[in-house]
């Protein structure tokens, strides 16, 4: 999973040479999507499909800003700056998803966290002050920086207000229904 996650910044900076920031977006929402139906017809079997109308309303929010939001600002923000920086952007995740799980009562922040946010936190601030450009002409942005960050910021909303609905369903069936709501509120946007 650490490799497909790792080559997803070098896909998209290739994707990005032969589609607009928007247009891959929707292409990498609806093909997720696709892939994810057999999933979600498979764990809708296994499950007997018993979900709540809050729990189909929260997982479509969840695929509104955690999937939708998520890729469309990351798009963005790769095609803005260096894979590098997109990758260390991004890898605040798990930092921003401790804060938002402490913000909604979920979690607690000790020492140990605390020095490995710290850490984190130095390693951003160092990739600002080496700013020079790519032979490929974009080399990293503070705007581009911060849209890789924000989409990081999305998805750890996203993943916190969902942590009660994946208690109670498979995670198969979790991001596949956030997918396939992604993709069918882009739908028309991508015709």
């Amino acid at each position: 999973m650490l490799v497909i996650w790792s080559l997803n910044f070098v896909v998209s900076k290739i994707a990005l040479r032969h589609f607009e920031p928007n247009l891959l977006a929707c292409l990498r929402v609806a093909f997720s999507a696709l892939f994810g139906l057999p999933i979600l017809f498979w764990e809708m079997r296994l499950e007997r499909f018993a979900m709540t109308g809050r729990d189909t309303v929260l997982l479509y929010i969840m695929g509104v800003f955690g999937v939708v939001g998520n890729q469309f600002v990351f798009t963005l923000g790769i095609s803005r700056t260096t894979i590098a920086h997109a990758a260390i952007m991004a890898a605040t995740f798990p930092m921003l998803t401790l804060i938002v799980a402490r913000l909604m009562g979920q979690e607690s922040i000790t020492r140990g966290k605390v020095i490995g946010m710290s850490l984190a936190t130095l390693g951003v601030a160092t990739l600002q002050f080496g700013r020079e450009g790519t032979s490929s002409g974009v080399g990293p942005s503070l705007l581009g920086d911060l849209l890789i960050f924000s989409s990081a910021i999305l998805l750890a909303v996203s993943t916190v207000a969902g942590k009660p609905v994946a208690r109670r369903h498979t995670p198969g069936l979790v991001i596949s229904i956030g997918y396939l709501s992604g993709a069918l509120t882009l739908a028309p946007y991508t015709w």
